[in-house]
């Protein structure tokens, strides 16, 4: 919530570094080079930090001039990609090259993964296992559909949807951000109340299209996860939702 990146060791939950200069907005992704040598952190401030990962010293500070980079991933040969707000994926080859711009995704870029080939070989071993008659039923009972919990950010309201359930109807002030605390309120008891229905429940969706303030979207993922909601997922929504 600070903007910085910070180094922790995770044995005794102490800060070993803060990285400088710290972003200018909320820090949305980290990734690590194959090799760990450098680190890469994306934020809201549309800018790419590349870090040394030893000296802890900055490298590189790239800019996303039309959109805030989401989501950050190196590749084996340290090739630099990150999705973006403005629904592209764009790939950096490393100092003194042009940043490559992959459009096509209708909406925001929440993950990317670099591959290379890699060949595995690959055997299938034929076994069985003992079946009871407790594991029999366990297997032909039914299962719950999942809950599906997702919280829509329409021009004037959040609607909180899930599998089976009413949906859940909140005002919202239109070209607020973020949003009063009083809806926050009511929304987290509203998630929380429909969590509590589907013990084990910790995803929702929070569903915007690009015009939203982040602010007001990290308030949302604030308020889920005081419902007891620590997976919340970003997905993007067409201006018809809205």
């Amino acid at each position: 919530a600070d903007n910085t990146v910070r180094i922790w060791n995770w044995a005794n939950s102490k800060v070993l570094h803060i990285l400088e200069p710290s972003h200018q907005g909320r820090v949305t992704s980290v990734a690590y080079s194959r090799d760990g040598k450098l680190l890469a952190s994306a934020s809201w401030d549309q800018t790419i930090k590349v870090w040394d990962g030893l000296a802890w010293t900055l490298v590189d500070d790239l800019s996303d001039p039309s959109g805030a980079p989401l989501c950050v991933a190196f590749g084996r040969d340290r090739r630099l990609a990150w999705g973006s707000t403005d629904s592209t994926v764009k790939v950096w080859d490393g100092p003194g090259t042009e940043t490559h711009v992959l459009r096509g995704h209708a909406s925001w870029v929440q993950a990317v993964v670099l591959l290379s080939a890699v060949f595995l070989e690959v055997k299938v071993i034929e076994t069985s296992l003992p079946r009871d008659a407790d594991a029999s039923a366990a297997a032909a009972a039914p299962a719950t559909p999942p809950l599906d919990l997702a919280v829509h950010v329409r021009k004037h309201a959040y609607v909180v949807e899930g599998q089976g359930v009413e949906p859940r109807v909140l005002p919202r002030r239109a070209g607020t951000a973020p949003p009063d605390s009083a809806t926050m309120e009511q929304l987290t008891y509203v998630l929380r109340a429909l969590a509590a229905t589907h013990p084990g429940t910790t995803e929702v969706r929070i569903v915007a299209d690009s015009r939203t303030h982040y602010q007001e979207i990290v308030t949302l993922m604030d308020a889920a996860r005081a419902a007891g909601l620590n997976n919340a997922a970003l997905e993007g929504s067409s201006s018809e939702e809205v």
